[in-house]
């Protein structure tokens, strides 16, 4: 199944519900986020313009966004911070390529990290669970991303 998304309450109902179904029916779900890069004044004359979903990977997101999508983040928010702050960890981007759901409460995650247009890991699959009523990112997969960075501790419970 694939479910495109531009940040709208409308496509995220539509992105819960591909979730929802993908897991019943056992199929993979692949969610696809595009946004214009078009000049400012070219995407202000576009009908519709998004507001951008928080990324834990993307750059301009700021500690507390990326702790709110990270699982139990509030307590890790000094190492969710140094990630941030890491002069490599902060060039890395992702590519999500497949979310398999294990249970009602976690899917496996395999994706992709690239750093200046190159693969650099992961060696393993990531962990997504369920927290509340919010998908977040398991501790242990943003634990992982540790070791891309040139000076990023760990937290203690890695």
């Amino acid at each position: 199944m694939v479910a495109g998304i531009d940040g709208s309450a409308r496509s995220c109902a539509a992105a819960d519900w591909a979730a929802l179904e993908a897991a019943r029916r056992g199929l993979p779900l692949w969610v696809v986020h595009v946004s214009c890069h078009a000049p400012e004044e070219v995407a202000d004359r576009w009908p519709y313009r998004p507001v951008p979903l928080p990324d834990c990977f993307v750059q301009e997101t700021s500690v507390e966004d990326r702790a709110d999508v990270a699982e139990n983040g509030d307590q890790y928010q000094l190492m969710i911070e140094a990630l941030a702050n890491d002069p490599r960890s902060r060039l890395l981007r992702v590519r999500i390529d497949d979310v398999s759901f294990t249970s009602d409460l976690q899917a496996t995650i395999r994706y992709i990290l690239f750093s200046d247009g190159k693969k650099v890991g992961p060696e393993g699959p990531g962990v997504s669970v369920l927290q509340g009523d919010t998908w977040k990112i398991s501790f242990k997969t943003v634990c992982s991303r540790t070791k891309y960075g040139k000076d990023t501790p760990q937290a203690a419970t890695c």
